[in-house]
């Protein structure tokens, strides 16, 4: 379910879900502990939950689930390119497994890079980015993902309160629902599922541009959505405003002020370390997050569409936003 997991009645996070699944004996921890060991299905769960007192060999398997290398995102850059049909999640995944090392310098053990596996590295990255920026928030797929949070809230808490209830629905169920719901007028359900099924989306009025932006953006793009709605009050508008900076990695620049950054290390046969930031040129220009504020209108006219985009960007101007 894109964009949404419902579970006990809240939003959570997947890897709550996957906790759950790994650990309950009915699910996968009788059948891990049975094949591992006693314990085995709590101790993969702490890799994924990541406590801060993790010991090192431990923290070391988390990052390889959920790190700057992670295979997780190594995994699915790739395939969601291939099934995409675009270029931009291929990189030399082979190359970048086979340069993995281990630091232990300081006392501490921390994954590392060989020094000719850089470049590999580097285009992982960059995968990460144009993986983001062109297909995982393109204008559509936010559109969608919009609808698809909508229609499972329309169906209520009950439907996906509970792990059992979240696993027994899959792509076919789901969409078969779907198409079902979009006939049943008057059910609150009903609306969204027809926005998918007709492909009926908002179009795109507005959008600044792709920036790493601050609170100040947010509060200008919610001043433009203000002043689009009040001008053109006939029309329904809703933005994609997002809270949080999307991150495209963790890596600890020379600049940074902010704390929690990672400090990436490369290695050589003869011990020498240097930090992956200060060996790259990718890294000095590549940004570490962004942000993709947009307002999409339900109008079709194109000379509609292109009468609020200037006055949008009129406003946006006018109220101090980046440009």
């Amino acid at each position: 379910m894109p964009g949404i997991a419902v579970h006990d009645g809240r939003n959570a996070h997947h890897e709550s879900l996957s906790v759950e699944l790994i650990t309950r004996p009915d699910f996968l921890g009788s059948t891990l502990n049975g094949m591992y060991g006693e314990g085995f299905s709590k101790r993969v769960a702490q890799l994924l939950q990541g406590p801060p007192d993790l010991p090192p060999q431990l923290q070391v398997l988390k990052d390889l689930v959920s790190g700057e290398m992670d295979a997780d995102r190594t995994d699915y850059l790739i395939r969601d390119s291939h099934h995409c049909g675009v270029d931009y999640g291929r990189f030399e995944y082979r190359r970048l497994i086979e340069s993995i090392a281990l630091d232990a310098d300081g006392g501490k053990l921390e994954l590392a890079l060989h020094r000719d596996g850089l470049h590999a590295f580097e285009a992982l990255i960059l995968a990460r980015y144009q993986m983001n920026t062109q297909v995982y928030y393109h204008r559509l797929r936010r559109v969608y993902d919009t609808y698809l949070v909508r229609y499972h809230e329309a169906l209520g808490p009950t439907m996906f309160d509970s792990a059992d209830k979240i696993i027994s629905q899959n792509d076919s169920t789901m969409l078969s629902r779907i198409m079902t719901d979009a006939t049943q007028d008057g059910r609150p359900e009903c609306a969204w599922a027809k926005r998918i099924v007709n492909r009926d989306h908002h179009k795109l009025v507005f959008e600044p541009g792709i920036h790493v932006v601050g609170g100040h953006d947010l509060t200008v793009a919610q001043k433009v959505l203000s002043a689009v709605k009040a001008k053109y009050s006939d029309v329904d508008f809703f933005a994609d405003i997002p809270t949080k900076p999307i991150r495209i990695h963790k890596l600890l620049m020379p600049t940074d002020e902010e704390s929690g950054g990672v400090d990436m290390m490369l290695v050589s046969a003869s011990g020498d370390r240097r930090p992956i930031v200060r060996s790259s040129q990718v890294f000095s220009t590549l940004p570490k997050s962004f942000r993709q504020i947009r307002v999409f209108g339900n109008v079709e006219s194109k000379s509609a569409r292109r009468e609020m985009w200037r006055f949008a960007a009129d406003r946006w101007v006018a109220e101090g936003g980046t440009v």
